[in-house]
């Protein structure tokens, strides 16, 4: 289906109706809108788009996902958007509002603190942070517990990934990073969608990225400018000065509706205190920084919606905060007072001044100490602030509209960004090998070398934690590695007793969670999660996180999350063989299968196959990845499980779970390397998946945990294997069509036996992260593994409607009914 600028201008205006309130009538697109929506529908290309602050970027973005979902798969786009915002709060922010924008499509939230959709499976749009989508995408995700490392990256294969505020990204990390996967995913082998969004990148960056990733570059032309209200006869005037900014400055400046932004969250904190007991006459004093609890931080931004907003009261009104007001809330001042900071950054702060159409404001920067031992210009390049600075005061008193925003990128940062294309095609080769670490290791610690230099640690205050992983159902606080070894070193000096009262997650080598203590600052890690006893550190309301002050109540703890869980966890109950598959197979349809029909048709062109064979691999791998545990020795340690259980329990029946009351875990021999071979060979009897053997073996060697080596139990040395009710799986390999005799199936389960009771390990023969062929392979294996585990954790949900003969009675009909 072609879209006709008539048809565009029509859907666009049905979709901006529908996305309103009831009294509003839609609108028609604006002409870089109309661009994008014609790039992506109608030419297929991927974008990368320019445009200032309050353009309409957001609706842009996602009007090809919402205009292909009310086409009902006319236009081949994927079903899945995944929003990805450098800042939670951004991610927050426009997550409530798309929320209350539609009720056509599941929205949800993914970020460190507020975990709506971990595995990205629920959401038809998920709004989240580059920290949990890249983290996700490496198989290191900050937010999971490394055996579940490989059960997001899939989300990526076949979703349509919007990147906001792109400028924000660390240029050589973060940044780097998504330029990386994305030529795999979209000009090697192209598997997803995109659109990358930026109101600051130089002109010189964005022609790279267009270069680089085959994308259609879009810009904001001169007759869309005056259709835009946030440009609409604004006027902002900028003066810096050469001292620092204190509370007796901001009270001299302050007029109606002041917003004060600050480099770092101590020096917010700091200011508000010494502003507010100076007690400004009439007037409310606001804080919001990245370290407050998410509901405090909510309640916030809510009333700062009031008192800034585009429809505010009338009271005066100071805020106080950090950068994480640059982006995300749709506020506006008529006096900023800024410490300096880079030149992107800088334009993003003076987005919340005349914000709005026919406002006039000023902007007033301040100078900071660079000598300051504190590095009072992180989080930003000192150079790249020292030229900001300059820059701002060669221009004093301007009108800053638009065009001089980018004039001053192109004049700081084209030349700067030349050399950083050439420093990034240099880099590939050592950055591919980072990478591939990250892959080969699942080690969270990478994340420092690939995501963002600025590495952090989750804080929770807690009296009496639980030890197990109720621990992640409460809210953290996230601060900088180097403050919590700040504040470990000067408890050592200071000789405080803090032993028990200091403690970090770790995962021993059954992958249980311990609870181990901190003695000194060589124990802290970045990304560590960190339990910090009442008596040691507090939170103050309004304020925020303050270490190494006692707590006035010691039995205090932050609060539980709002959500109910994390991660879904089962109390396991007995299901058969039989059961489990059909059950996981109605989990895959009904969870997985329709995000997938892009994906599923993106692989069938790669692999040079058909959607139909597609679909029925997906089938293959679901129905066979259990069949280890159709080894003798697993069969009669479950049988005697359930028997103790219920003593009356028949015999003759193939389990896949056992009923558990007690709750603990229970060691059962490993099944799925075994499982995995042998579905391996049961493979080779349909010649056509040949190519991606690899693969399917390593997608349900990894169905439990992408760590198993491959290395034999000490249990099963002197052991030899043998197969006990395989009988159970001939039925459901012919329901989806898996053509195989009796005697086949047998002489092939028992040759796979011996081969793998004949290598030592099987680690060498994994699908394994790379270039070319190689990387094909990998993203198949990536995707196949997500399908499996989603499904997997699922199928106890239909269980009861499997025994109710609610299911599908042929397990190889087609997904789509």
């Amino acid at each position: 289906m072609f879209l006709t600028d008539d048809k565009m201008d029509s859907l666009f205006h049905m979709m901006t109706r529908k996305l309103g309130n009831k009294h509003n009538k839609g609108f028609f697109p604006l002409g870089f809108q109309k661009q994008l929506i014609d790039a992506h529908l109608n030419k297929r290309k991927n974008v990368i788009l320019h445009a200032p602050t309050g353009a309409g970027k957001t609706l842009a973005a996602l009007a090809p996902f919402y205009i292909s979902k009310s086409l009902n798969g006319e236009i081949d786009f994927p079903n899945q958007t995944i929003y990805i915002l450098p800042l939670r709060t951004l991610a927050h922010s426009l997550a409530e509002e798309a929320e209350q924008a539609t009720n056509q499509w599941t929205v949800k939230t993914q970020t460190g603190e507020v975990q709506k959709d971990p595995f990205f499976s629920d959401g038809d749009v998920v709004f989240t942070t580059i920290d949990q989508a890249l983290s996700g995408a490496l198989t290191i995700p900050l937010s999971l517990s490394t055996r579940l490392s490989n059960i997001n990256a899939g989300a990526w294969v076949g979703s349509y990934l919007v990147f906001d505020e792109f400028h924000l990204l660390d240029i050589n990390l973060a940044f780097q990073t998504t330029v990386h996967l994305l030529k795999q995913l979209c000009v090697d082998m192209p598997l997803t969608r995109f659109t990358i969004m930026t109101a600051t990148l130089s002109r010189e960056m964005r022609k790279f990225l267009a270069k680089e990733l085959n994308a259609v570059h879009i810009e904001v032309t001169e007759e869309d400018l005056p259709q835009i209200k946030s440009q609409y006869q604004k006027k902002r005037k900028v003066i810096t000065h050469s001292t620092t900014l204190n509370a007796g400055e901001v009270l001299k400046r302050h007029q109606n509706k002041t917003l004060v932004i600050v480099n770092q969250v101590d020096r917010a904190i700091s200011l508000y205190v010494d502003v507010v007991k100076r007690n400004p006459i009439d007037t409310k004093v606001f804080l919001l920084h990245g370290q407050l609890l998410s509901d405090e931080r909510k309640d916030v931004e809510k009333k700062l919606k009031e008192y800034f907003g585009k429809n505010c009261n009338r009271k005066k009104a100071i805020l106080i905060a950090t950068q994480v007001i640059e982006v995300g809330l749709d506020i506006s001042s008529d006096v900023m007072l800024t410490e300096v900071s880079s030149g992107r950054s800088f334009l993003q702060r003076i987005g919340r001044n005349a914000r709005f159409e026919n406002q006039e404001g000023t902007v007033h920067v301040y100078s900071i100490n660079y000598p300051d031992n504190n590095q009072p210009w992180l989080p930003y390049e000192k150079d790249d602030v020292k030229a900001t600075e300059r820059y701002l005061q060669s221009y004093l008193g301007f009108s800053f509209d638009y065009a001089r925003a980018n004039e001053m990128m192109d004049t700081l940062y084209c030349e700067i960004d030349k050399k950083t294309g050439v420093m990034l095609k240099l880099n590939e080769e050592s950055f591919t090998s980072q990478i591939a670490e990250a892959y080969s290791t699942h080690k969270k610690g990478l994340a420092g070398r690939l995501i963002r230099d600025i590495q952090n640690v989750s804080v929770l205050l807690h009296y009496n934690p639980p030890t197990d992983e109720s621990l992640y159902l409460y809210e953290t606080i996230s601060i900088s590695l180097g403050k919590m070894k700040g504040f470990v070193s000067k408890l050592n000096k200071a000789s405080t007793a803090f032993h028990g009262k200091v403690k970090k997650i770790v995962y021993d080598k059954d992958d249980k969670l311990v609870l181990q203590n901190i003695k000194g600052v060589d124990d802290i890690h970045s990304y560590d999660f960190i339990v910090i006893h009442p008596s040691l550190a507090t939170y103050e309301k309004n304020v925020g996180l303050l270490l190494g002050k006692p707590s006035s109540d010691e039995t205090y703890c932050f609060p539980l999350k709002n959500d109910d869980k994390i991660i879904k966890r089962y109390s396991y109950k007995m299901d058969t063989i039989e059961e489990h598959i059909r059950a996981c197979l109605m989990a895959y349809r009904e969870r997985c299968y329709s995000k997938n029909k892009y994906a599923i048709k993106a692989i069938a062109q790669l692999f040079h196959l058909s959607e139909e064979d597609i679909k029925r691999l997906i089938k293959f791998v679901i129905v066979t990845h259990d069949m280890g545990k159709l080894e003798k020795a697993w069969q009669d340690k479950a049988l005697n499980r359930q028997l103790e259980y219920d003593p009356m329990f028949s015999l003759d029946t193939a389990l896949a779970h056992t009923d558990n009351p007690s709750g603990k875990k229970v060691h059962f021999p490993d099944h799925s390397i075994l499982g995995a071979v042998m579905a391996y060979y049961l493979l080779q009897v349909d010649g056509k998946y040949s190519h991606m053997m690899r693969a399917i073996l390593t997608a349900i060697a990894h169905h439990h945990s992408p760590t198993v080596t491959g290395k034999k139990y000490a249990d099963e040395s002197n052991s030899s294997k043998s197969i006990k009710k395989a009988g159970v799986l001939l039925p459901l390999l012919s329901e989806i069509k898996w053509d195989i005799s009796t005697d086949q199936y047998v002489s092939t389960l028992k040759k796979a036996v011996k081969i793998y009771e004949g290598e030592k390990e099987w680690k060498n023969k994994w699908s394994n992260w790379g270039a070319g062929h190689r990387s094909r392979e990998y993203w198949l294996y990536l995707f196949l593994v997500r399908q499996l585990r989603i499904s997997d954790q699922n199928s106890f949900d239909y269980i009861p409607a499997i025994r109710s003969g609610e299911r599908l009675t042929n397990i190889g009909e087609n997904m789509d009914e």
